[in-house]
């Protein structure tokens, strides 16, 4: 039974299960804080200010990937492979200088934005988006990640955000109090930030940065890179389209929906975390690597069933609870959403627990990249037939033609993982 060998290897493997655990907490605590945040703002800013809030945030998160690179993936993929303390050091020169490069072509970028006036609805908040984007990008997890002390990253970083939330729940009070709360949250990333990266720069010493090779880094995780824009621009996307088609009302009722359910998914990261290290360990064994990642599949899809019963059924005390009654509608949207959840771990689980460790990433990226354009381009279509419920319709297509292509390519292949016994 695949679900008794999930247990059975977790209880064997005591490493494994104390990452797993330690890493839930630090997720459920990166899910509750959130949480916490989303009525202090929602209350405070209302539905049409808390949607700009939203709408900064998207822009912020897809300026931030520039600079992450896919480095939490490929850095961690490399240091798991070092065999030496001066390996290490190189790795960890080699990104931090095409950081730096990437940096400087964020700040480029936004320049042409403010001198072009190519984003008018957010040229004032430009600094903003900027400075988050340089903290959350510079955020060293890979370094943590990839020397398997990922819990000390995700401690250290949840303290400051918690300050933040503590923050904003003091100064934060009316609408008017936009600008003073993006700014409270860019600045506790920040910190976050430069801490961790203190200690990295501690850990490893001095570094010898060198332009030729920061360049072959670039060059060399542009996979990832590929992989983490995709993956995790989605929603941002989604949220800048919903922007520019409909109001910043309807922008904070899809955000409202879309946290909540994120929150009830936050057991799918840490396992997707330790697992991905597992399977990539046992790439060269076909039948070890599907056993980790069926394990890790059933684990989660299990987890996810009561989830979304028991969330669908509370939906409106919890809308009601967390975003207070100016928020109407969202309780559908966050019925919607949790019935995704399989679709969003599938997708997940075969992607980064089996064709990126496996060496598919190019074949991967243009099946998500594929699916995703498709899922985006009948978002229209959809919001005109069913109204903000037809974001999730859209999202939940581009997932369903993902999953689908992704199995024909893999059996194609002969490397199916839920086809290998």
């Amino acid at each position: 039974m695949p679900l008794l060998s999930a247990f059975s290897l977790l209880l064997k493997n005591k490493k494994t299960a104390y990452d797993i655990i330690i890493l839930n907490g630090v997720e459920i605590f990166s899910m509750v804080l959130p949480l916490l945040l989303l009525p202090i703002l929602a209350r405070s800013l209302g539905a049409a200010e808390y949607g700009k809030y939203v709408l900064v945030q998207a822009a912020a998160t897809l300026s931030s990937l520039i600079i992450e690179y896919g480095f939490n993936l490929s850095g961690t993929r490399l240091l798991i492979k070092s065999e030496s303390q001066s390996e290490i050091q190189k790795i960890a020169s080699d990104i931090f200088g095409a950081k730096l490069m990437l940096s400087i072509v964020l700040l480029m970028i936004t320049v042409i934005f403010h001198l072009f006036g190519l984003a008018p609805s957010l040229d004032h908040f430009l600094t903003i988006i900027l400075l988050t984007s340089l903290a959350s990008g510079w955020l060293p997890m890979w370094y943590f990640q990839g020397t398997s002390r990922l819990p000390k990253y995700g401690v250290i970083d949840m303290s400051f955000r918690f300050l933040t939330v503590v923050a904003m729940f003091i100064f934060v009070r009316h609408p008017k109090d936009l600008y003073l709360a993006l700014y409270i949250n860019a600045f506790g990333i920040l910190i976050s930030s430069l801490v961790n990266n203190l200690i990295v720069l501690k850990e490893v010493g001095s570094m010898k940065l060198n332009v030729r090779n920061s360049l072959s880094a670039l060059l060399a995780a542009r996979g990832m890179a590929i992989y983490r824009a995709i993956s995790y621009s989605s929603g941002s996307i989604n949220t800048l389209i919903l922007g520019a088609l409909t109001s910043t009302h309807a922008v904070a009722s899809y955000a409202g929906a879309d946290k909540l359910a994120t929150g009830a998914r936050f057991f799918i990261t840490p396992f997707n975390q330790v697992f991905f290290g597992r399977v990539t360990a046992n790439r060269n064994s076909l039948k070890a690597a599907a056993r980790e990642f069926k394990i890790s599949l059933i684990v989660l899809l299990l987890t996810s069933l009561p989830i979304i019963a028991f969330g669908s059924l509370i939906s409106q005390d919890i809308v009601r609870i967390f975003l207070g009654n100016d928020f109407g509608g969202t309780e559908r949207l966050l019925k919607y959403f949790l019935m995704t959840t399989p679709l969003y771990v599938i997708s997940a689980t075969l992607g980064l627990q089996w064709m990126i460790p496996m060496g598919h990433d190019r074949v991967y990226n243009t099946l998500l990249i594929s699916s995703n354009i498709i899922g985006i381009s009948t978002m229209h279509v959809f919001i005109q037939k069913m109204g903000l419920s037809g974001v999730v319709a859209s999202l939940a297509t581009g997932q369903i033609l993902f999953i689908v292509s992704a199995f024909i390519y893999l059996a194609y292949k002969k490397i199916n993982p839920i086809l290998i016994r």
